[in-house]
């Protein structure tokens, strides 16, 4: 009957509205009975639709497509399209969504830039010896070699050097860590390609020189961070003292912070009247002088004891 007078109007939700929340029920068991999912009562969809709140899921669903329309330019090789996109409320302009070229990759940033070199070689008919081999052209010798924390070559376990890389899974998209005897990293990322094809025995993307120095700087921010964290963790060991709990001190036997001699005793100006025969006090209070007996200090806050016998 709404879109007879006006085909762009739209129903507002109400959780509270019987026939809305039976078509939300009802259209939610439906796809949840498709996908396998475990259908709710018409109590639970009530409960959980009053907890969404709309500003947050329509952000997210707006995000979600972003994101997957980015997903589209990196699988049809359009990275000269792809941009940094943010969503922003409060601008003067009409204008939600902004963008901006993609930043460049952070050299000292072990996550955001290339660490690896890419290896194109034929991996049915080429050995790990061959692997080692090209590896001493470029300066790596006494080699360990490792895909996934298995390892496949090392200078006291060579029973692979004979095999090929195919037969070890080692094929095209996988990652293999070399480390050398001046225990430098190098993580070669392997292509496969054939040999008729690659005109060569292998061809080398990358400067191994410059991943063997980002590699070395990786090892040293994480050494630093790992420092870092110790010396915190010693920090707050340090800020923990242990206390005889059973054991008051005198107020003449602690200090405050930053005094130089002893604390004297006080006096309180007003103190609770207590509670009359009947449990309950009065809520009133009186004026009394009452002599501190004793100073304690409790997780660095110091506390006056006062006796009222």
């Amino acid at each position: 009957e709404l879109r007879t007078s006006d085909p762009e109007a739209s129903i507002h939700f109400d959780k509270d509205d019987a026939e809305t929340l039976d078509f939300v029920t009802a259209t939610a068991n439906l796809r949840a009975y498709v996908y396998g999912i475990e259908q709710k009562s018409r109590f639970q969809v009530k409960a959980m639709a009053g907890n969404i709140i709309p500003a947050i899921a329509t952000t997210n669903a707006i995000i979600a497509g972003m994101m997957v329309m980015l997903a589209f330019k990196i699988l049809n090789k359009r990275l000269e399209d792809c941009k940094t996109s943010y969503l922003v409320y409060g601008r003067h302009r009409p204008q939600l969504i902004v963008s901006e070229p993609l930043a460049k990759p952070n050299p000292k940033c072990y996550i955001c830039r290339n660490s690896y070199i890419s290896l194109k070689i034929d991996t049915d008919t080429s050995t790990v010896q061959d692997l080692i081999n090209l590896l001493e052209e470029n300066s790596l010798t006494d080699v360990e070699i490792q895909e996934s924390g298995r390892v496949i070559y090392d200078p006291d376990f060579d029973d692979n050097a004979s095999k090929t890389l195919s037969s070890l899974q080692l094929t095209d998209g996988k990652f293999v860590e070399v480390l050398d005897e001046e225990d430098r990293k190098i993580i070669i990322y392997l292509k496969h390609a054939d040999s008729s094809s690659l005109g060569k025995s292998y061809d080398i993307e990358g400067d191994i020189e410059e991943a063997l120095e980002q590699q070395s700087i990786i090892k040293q921010q994480r050494k630093e961070a790992d420092e870092a964290a110790t010396a915190h963790e010693h920090a707050e060991e340090s800020d923990v003292v242990m206390t005889d709990s059973n054991k008051k001190r005198k107020y003449d036997e602690v200090t405050s912070s930053g005094s130089e001699g002893p604390l004297k005793k006080t006096t309180l100006d007003a103190i609770a009247h207590p509670p009359d025969g009947d449990g309950v006090g009065d809520g009133t209070s009186q004026a009394q002088a009452v002599d501190v007996d004793e100073v304690i200090v409790v997780d660095g806050e110091t506390f006056d004891v006062i006796n009222l016998d």
